[in-house]
């Protein structure tokens, strides 16, 4: 069907005016070689044009299963993530659940003793003087065949029991402050690096 449409102005209005011609007229007045060339021509720009459609269509469509596809995997990666976190918590917190019962039950030997106070003491600089090692009585007992070594180094060393410290603890005191070297200050610091 052909559509004609022709445009007349007027002084105050505009009128259109259209003439349609049914196709059967216009089919009828071609040859059969150009109703042929036409119907190729048609069928050709009819394929054309549903290829370039699909086409269109197929890339929006690969689109957005390629934006739901990103969202999935943003979403997974936020999942994981959240449960690294978890599984971190919960890995420190058994760590530290396990090291207070271990705590707990603590009974440091002579070597490890020596370990702990040689530990304490290295935070202040060889030849302070008049420094007091604060232990649990019966650790105090322990250390007295270390003490000589210490006292060569730090002159006016003391060693005074203290019933309120545990086995394992020890304080250090020097004229500038404390070295707190208990195993509650070492599990709390413990506790406070593994949370970040």
């Amino acid at each position: 069907m052909s559509i004609e449409v022709h445009r007349v102005e007027l002084p105050h209005r505009a009128e259109a005016v259209v003439s349609i011609t049914p196709p059967a007229l216009i089919i009828d007045h071609l040859s059969d070689e150009e109703r042929n060339r036409a119907f190729e021509q048609g069928y050709r720009e009819g394929f054309d044009q549903a290829a370039q459609s699909l086409k269109k269509e197929m890339r929006e469509e690969r689109m957005r299963w390629e934006q739901d596809l990103q969202q999935i995997l943003n979403q997974l990666q936020q999942q994981e993530d959240q449960l690294a976190n978890q599984v971190e918590q919960a890995l420190g917190q058994l760590i530290l659940s396990g090291l207070k019962r271990i705590i707990r039950d603590f009974e440091p030997s002579a070597e490890q003793l020596h370990s702990i106070v040689s530990d304490a003491l290295a935070t202040y600089p060889r030849e302070e003087a008049n420094l007091i090692i604060l232990l649990n009585p019966e650790n105090c007992e322990l250390v007295q065949d270390f003490a000589d070594a210490w006292i060569s180094q730090y002159p006016g060393l003391q060693f005074k029991a203290d019933k309120a410290l545990r086995r394992g603890d020890c304080l250090v005191q020097g004229r500038y402050g404390t070295t707190d070297a208990r195993m509650s200050t070492k599990l709390k610091n413990l506790e406070e690096t593994l949370s970040q």
